[in-house]
């Protein structure tokens, strides 16, 4: 009853519906240390490509553990209130408006 019942999630919705059941039952907290969780292990996997190579299995785990971050910052997106948007959304236009300052003297990003 339960595989069936986990199966027909799985199955019958989109993934922004995944996403969005996900981080209601996950909640705030919960999201929040899971993503620092994956943030080191995505900082490992790529360490290892660029201290030893790259090779397919290497290249598929840190892309394995990207996609943890990017469900996980769309699970954020889920829960946070409108102000914790708000204020996420400046703190990155304020970064992307610094990348582009630094581009154009000639600092790189």
């Amino acid at each position: 009853m339960i595989t069936e019942a986990i199966e027909m999630l799985v199955n019958k919705n989109s993934m922004e519906d995944k996403i969005r059941l996900l981080a209601q039952a996950n909640g705030k907290d919960y999201i929040l240390n899971k993503l620092a969780e994956e943030c080191a292990e995505y900082i490992v996997a790529h360490i290892k490509i660029h201290n030893d190579g790259a090779d397919m299995i290497k290249l598929a785990d840190r892309a394995s553990e990207l996609a943890d971050i990017c469900v996980l910052i769309r699970q954020l997106e889920e829960v946070g209130t409108e102000e914790e948007k708000d204020i996420v959304r400046n703190e990155m236009e304020m970064k992307v408006d610094r990348a582009l300052t630094r581009m154009a003297i000639g600092k790189g990003v």
